[in-house]
């Protein structure tokens, strides 16, 4: 009977290391699952972070681009009152070079021709200095709406950009959570 007995006892010693060794694997899979769950949050987390790096350079740099433009339109301002000023300068001398011909000539500057050519000159140059001071505005207001839409591209990025990145961040919880709902499914199947 004690042989039937070692006999029985050398067949349970491999049925008992064959169970650990189950034990184990299935340990080893749990463990990697949890691994895999964590990668895949770790990597939703850093797709999400260089999603919005990526997005707050790209508005960093359309607000420089916004800034610029607004300077381009105060330039133009200045552009044109710099063309104004030199437009009423030509004509104060213009008019000076005017009088000094009709006094030369004997010409009394305070009435008739010398007046009437003095208001058609001021008329030219006030005409030309409105053109030119509308022609400015007209492009600085053209600068500041470039500006603004600038400004507009800007937000869409930030907000495009923080939409990304949630949506990774959810994507790595779901890939996260369907590693974790697998693992729970083999280990129904195997009864644990």
């Amino acid at each position: 009977m004690t042989g039937i007995v070692n006999m029985f006892s050398s067949f349970a010693a491999p049925a008992a290391s064959t169970a650990q060794s189950a034990e184990g694997l299935t340990s080893l899979s749990s463990k990697l699952n949890l691994g895999s769950m964590a990668l895949d949050l770790f990597a939703g987390g850093a797709q999400a972070y260089g999603i919005r790096q990526e997005a707050k350079q790209a508005a960093s740099a359309l607000e420089f681009q916004s800034k610029d433009v607004l300077l381009q339109a105060k330039q133009e301002e200045i552009k044109g009152q710099q063309t104004s000023n030199q437009i009423m300068d030509a004509m104060l001398q213009t008019i000076a070079g005017q009088r000094a011909g009709f006094a030369a000539a004997g010409m009394d500057i305070g009435f008739g021709t010398p007046v009437s050519l003095e208001a058609s000159t001021r008329k030219l140059a006030e005409r030309k200095t409105g053109v030119t001071k509308g022609d400015a505005l007209m492009m600085a207001v053209t600068r500041r709406k470039q500006s603004a839409a600038i400004l507009e591209e800007r937000a869409n990025v930030l907000s495009t950009g923080e939409y990304s990145a949630t949506a990774a961040l959810a994507e790595g919880g779901i890939r996260a959570y369907d590693t974790y709902a697998e693992m729970v499914r083999r280990k129904v199947a195997r009864g644990e």
